[in-house]
Parts: C-alpha cells; structure tokens; sequence
C-alpha cells in the first residue's frame, strides 16, 4: 500500500511538471533595475493586485514565499514535499499554486508553483518571498556590475551577437551549477545569488592551494549551510582557475560544514554575490547557456603582483598583522625602515579593523591587502616592542 502511495504522489508530481505552459513575453519591454555587489538582488513585483518585494535567487529552483504574505494570495494545494528542519526532522510541506499571475515590469509569468518558508536565514525583513529559475527560464536575466544594473529580458529582445567577443559562453543547468577549472581538474560551481559569500565544504573533495587564510570564524547560527555551530576559516586561493577560455584569480571563500543531504555531488563550490559581484553575467536557462564576462572597472586580487604574502596572522590583542612573505621578499623593506619582526598596524593611518568596519568585511580585507601590495601609500604603522610607531616612506 506504501509503494502504490507514493508511485501515485510521484504519477502526479509528473503531470504538474509537464503541464507547465511555456511563456514568451514577447511584447514585454526590457525591466532594469539596481544591483548592488553589497546587497541581495531584490525586484519589486505584483502577483495579482497583491504588491510584493522578491529576491531573485540564482541558486533556488522553486518559489519560495514568506509563511504570512502567503496567506493573502489566493492559491490551491497541489501535492505534498518533504523537507528537513533545523533539528534534522523530516516534515512535511505543501507545495502550492497560485490562482493569480505573478507580474515584474510588463513580464506577465503566469500562475506558478511555490512553497512557504519563514525566510529568517537570510535576515531580511522586507522581502516577501524569493523568485528561482523556474521562473527566470522564462527570460533572460543580465546582471551588470560594471553600471550597478539589473534587466530581465525577453528573448526576442536579446541579441547574441551584441555578446559574441565581450563574453565567454558556458553551459548551466536550471540548479545553476557551471564548469570551472582548477589546477586542470574539472569541477562544478553553483552561482547562487541568494548567498553573500562562497563556500567550499570542509568534507568535499574540490581541493584548492590556499595563499592566505585570513581569519578564523564561527558560525553563530544556523542556516540552510550548516545545522550547527562550526569553526571555519575564510580563505584566500593561490591556484586560479578557469571558466572555459576566462581566466580568474583568486577566489576568497569560507570553508564551511554543509548539510549531508545539501548537495547530490560533492565536487562543488557555492559561489556567492562576493564572486558574482566581481563579474557580468547573462543568464539563459532556457538553453542552459550563460554568458560572462569581466568586469573591467576591477581586478582580481594579486593578479598583477609580484610579491606575495605566505600567511598573515591576526594579532586579536591589537588588530595587527603579523605577516609573513613569501621567499622572504618583503618588498616593504626597500621603501620603509621596517623590521622583519614588525606587525602591520594601518597603512596612511588607516587600520586593517576600521577598514573592515567601514567596508565589511569582505570588501575591507580585500581593499586593505590590495593597498598593501600596491606599494603606494605614504605611510604605514607598525606595532614594534609594544607601540605603535609610524613609519615614513624612504625619500
């Protein structure tokens, strides 16, 4: 009785997939709208005279909607899903559709299937539920970080031959996982743009050559990433690595302890809107192509260097660095009176913490490090017998 159950529950999960119409949206003009490396990507919406925010999520392949604003849509039960909570119990949960059409701009998307959630992990109060692939496999979505802008297009309005040179082509499936290449072995990358940073799994076999690891963390709560508290540490690669004939270096990410059930491989990397933000992106679902190129108003951190840093420690006492070169070639030395057993302190008066505390963190460690491997300030502060003591640059 078990197994004609849920062959019957599976029968008819089958028909409501196939079901789906498929939209064009052909008379829709372009919808642009801000985007903002620091920030989740949220689109104002309409599903029926109902106005709502929603987070456009590369890394979800369902509608998920906040348990409360559900309960003003007018909707119909559709079949039962299974889901784990946070104190890894199975429960059981509706999968819904709406009775109305979801509306961005002049895209009319149709009655679609969702799910309910709280959304409390991603700490946002002012979004009423998430948009996932299944919606934007009906447009093209192009996210350029180079003019902070975002635009869903429609197809007929899309023009390859506009990209043909400026991006490099890939395939994506509809989970959003690409091929990437490191160290000439091949992985998978989930470009996920409901997650801040990228994460590799401490348990997964994606193995990278870490240049610097630049802070110890702990997670503090629990989340879709990890059901408890773990310690981690953020990391900097050494190795590049390669999106078809694109060149990139390094990547900063968090090592992290997933959920056993999170991934089906375990050969992949989460990459979050600290590495999306880095690049422009053309999603096309549809056709399980995506388009990317670099943004050319920044540079990957010590793709041009040539000194490199071995392992920075943080003093906690202080907020100091004690650092570390590699073969012993502190270019420092040939321009300031600095010694070996020297802690970096702040460069022209401005402190590796309060850049932190000013930029965020991703962010603030990144432009401190890239300062410091400019070599172009006038002044730095070091920590020497217990004091502070500024140092000017050789004239």
């Amino acid at each position: 009785m078990k197994k004609l159950l849920q062959m019957f529950l599976l029968f008819i999960f089958i028909l409501f997939s196939c079901s789906e119409r498929k939209l064009d949206n052909f008379s829709a003009g372009i919808f642009e709208f801000d985007i903002d490396g620091n920030r989740l990507i949220v689109v104002p919406a309409k599903i029926g005279d109902i106005k709502c925010n929603l987070m456009v999520d590369t890394g979800c392949d369902v509608c998920i909607f906040r348990k409360d604003f559900a309960e003003k849509l007018n909707k119909s039960y559709v079949i039962p899903t299974f889901a784990i909570d946070a104190n890894k119990n199975t429960k059981i949960e509706s999968l819904l559709k709406s009775k109305q059409n979801l509306r961005i701009g002049d895209f009319n998307f149709g009655k679609f299937k969702f799910t309910t959630d709280s959304l409390d992990i991603f700490f946002m109060k002012n979004i009423d539920g998430i948009i996932g692939t299944n919606i934007l496999k009906h447009c093209i979505l192009k996210l350029d970080y180079s003019n902070k802008k975002g635009y869903l297009i429609p197809f007929n309005k899309f023009k390859k031959a506009d990209v043909i040179g400026e991006y490099e082509k890939t395939k994506i499936d509809i989970n959003s996982h690409i091929s990437i290449e490191i160290d000439k072995n091949q992985y998978k990358m989930l470009i996920d743009s409901g997650a801040v940073n990228t994460y590799l799994d401490l348990d997964n076999s994606v193995y990278i050559k870490d240049l610097i690891k630049l802070k110890k963390l702990k997670s503090e709560h629990k989340s879709a990433y990890s059901l408890r508290q773990v310690e981690i540490e953020k990391c900097k690669s050494e190795s590049g690595f390669s999106i078809g004939k694109l060149k990139l270096k390094p990547i900063i990410y968090n090592s992290y302890k997933f959920k056993k059930h999170f991934f089906q491989k375990n050969k992949t990397l989460i990459a979050g809107l600290n590495f999306i933000s880095e690049l422009n992106w053309i999603f096309d679902y549809m056709h399980n192509t995506v388009y990317i190129a670099k943004d050319n108003n920044r540079k990957f951190i010590l793709d041009s260097y040539k000194y490199k840093i071995k392992d920075p420690v943080l003093c906690s006492k202080d907020g100091s660095l004690n650092i570390t070169w590699y073969f012993d070639k502190n270019p420092l030395q040939n321009i300031f009176d600095i010694k070996s057993s020297d802690r970096i302190y702040a460069i022209n008066n401005i402190s590796y913490k309060s850049c932190i505390e000013k930029f965020g963190e991703d962010k603030g460690v990144d432009l401190f490090f890239r300062t410091l491997y400019s070599l172009d300030f006038d002044t730095i502060t070091v920590i020497r017998n217990g004091r502070k003591l500024e140092l000017r640059r050789k004239k």
